[in-house]
């Protein structure tokens, strides 16, 4: 049995796509295709409100847009590890948001420890971006544009760091940023190292 069915996020993209269908019955024929779409967005927008909400409890309103700025973008090329269950998604996706808050705030950061990280993301990126999972494969074309658009986010990442040097700018919110690019590399290691691809 599919353990995702039993799940509120694919219940409710069933139920919205039964909707769209009594509008138009000449989609029947795409209902999967529809269904994936709307829980993917719907899992999308459930993800974006829980760090919302995680970033209202700790009184800091705009820190999960600098999570998401530094990671997104390389997780959406880059790949890496997924989930089996929207549930263990969610949770995986918390927990490395209040993760990299938690270092932002107790590790002693400074250009020394962020140029390393930066330049550790970057042989890791080189190596291994775009890595595919079973749920998500990749064909040809796919593998090559996510690569050169992974290697373009780590170029990215690190103009933001020289600039960040020069400005001197280590707040709260750019070590979310550094460190949610760095979790972002860590996926796609942790998916390349359980999925073998």
């Amino acid at each position: 049995m599919n353990l995702e069915r039993i799940y509120m996020t694919h219940r409710a993209a069933c139920m919205l796509t039964e909707w769209i269908l009594s509008y138009n019955n000449d989609l029947v024929l795409n209902k999967s295709i529809i269904i994936y779409g709307i829980e993917a967005i719907l899992s999308s927008i459930i993800g974006v409100v829980l760090l919302i909400g995680i970033s209202f409890i700790f009184n800091q309103r705009f820190l999960w847009i600098l999570f998401m700025l530094g990671f997104v973008p390389l997780r959406l090329y880059g790949g890496g590890y997924h989930a089996e269950t929207h549930a263990i998604c969610y949770f995986m996706t918390a927990s490395v948001f209040l993760a990299a808050y938690t270092a932002a705030l107790f590790l002693p950061f400074n250009w020394l420890l962020d140029a390393g990280l930066s330049v550790l993301s970057w042989i890791i990126i080189f190596r291994l971006a775009p890595v595919a999972s079973k749920n998500k494969p990749l064909s040809d074309s796919q593998y090559t544009r996510n690569r050169r658009r992974s290697l373009i986010v780590a170029r990215g990442k690190m103009c933001i760091v020289f600039v960040a040097f020069f400005l001197g700018f280590y707040g709260i919110y750019y070590r979310v940023f550094a460190f949610g690019f760095f979790a972002a590399v860590l996926s796609m290691a942790a998916g390349k190292h359980m999925h073998h691809f």
